[in-house]
């Protein structure tokens, strides 16, 4: 077995058991445990899940960012669904802010639709990806790389963006709460978010579902600070209320 066929075997037990030890992975995957300890290690060097005494797991933390392969292969049904909708918003021409989400890059299949879009962007695969897939000009803001999320961060990068006003932003978030809060866990990308939030005509918010009633430690804006919601699914109708109130278009 290959060493990133057994990554992804080891990933789909964690995350479905939430937390296993070295035997059990031994003994399902038929796997030395010694291999299996120096997989878990590196795993979670590239920050795929956590190592813990006896074994590995996958926490959320209200502070910290998930890794980009775990965020990659989360939702994917989900968030194609989403990004179909949200193509429906760009038009020849435009600019176009995208976030380092996984879920704004779902939307960059549809770009290979036009011939002269200027994207803008932090995400570096979401850069590669737009270069490699479609004719649209593309703005890298560069700074600091965030390890887990291949994304640049901090003063620069804000700076750049401030000097920039795009006709869409499309963005995602770690959890939305039932009080309409949309919030991060980390302050560096809720900065890149401000920034792009204040810069752009029309803001539109990428969320599928398991988001949902997710309250993380700062809050980036609330759902009376975005144009649009594009989700997967209704909403609760706390949510449907709060987007009714200030008047937040919403899509499922």
């Amino acid at each position: 077995m290959i060493i990133e066929e057994r990554y992804s075997k080891i990933l789909d037990i964690v995350k479905e058991k939430t937390r296993v030890s070295y035997e059990y992975l031994s003994k399902t995957l038929y796997i030395s445990e010694s291999t299996i300890r120096r997989d878990i290690q590196a795993m979670n060097d590239k920050g795929l899940l956590l190592k813990i005494h006896g074994g590995a797991s996958i926490i959320e933390s209200k502070t910290q960012e998930s890794s980009v392969y775990i965020r990659e292969n989360k939702c994917q049904k989900e968030k194609k669904y989403i990004a179909t909708i949200a193509s429906s918003f760009i038009k020849e021409g435009m600019s176009i802010f995208l976030d380092a989400s996984t879920s704004s890059s779902h939307i960059i299949p549809f770009l290979s639709n036009f011939n002269s879009l200027t994207i803008v962007t932090n995400g570096i695969d979401t850069a590669l990806q737009i270069l490699n897939k479609t004719s649209a000009q593309v703005f890298l803001a560069g700074g600091e790389i965030l390890r887990k999320t291949n994304a640049a961060c901090g003063i620069d990068v804000v700076s750049f963006i401030n000097n920039i006003t795009c006709d869409l932003l499309f963005f995602s978030c770690k959890g939305l709460s039932d009080e309409g809060k949309i919030t991060e866990a980390n302050n560096e990308t809720r900065s890149v978010k401000l920034a792009m939030l204040k810069n752009s005509k029309q803001k539109i918010l990428l969320l599928d579902s398991s988001k949902f009633n997710k309250n993380y430690m700062l809050m980036t804006c609330e759902l009376k600070d975005i144009d649009y919601l594009i989700t997967d699914k209704k909403p609760s109708d706390e949510i449907i209320n709060i987007c009714k109130k200030y008047g937040t278009t919403l899509l499922y």
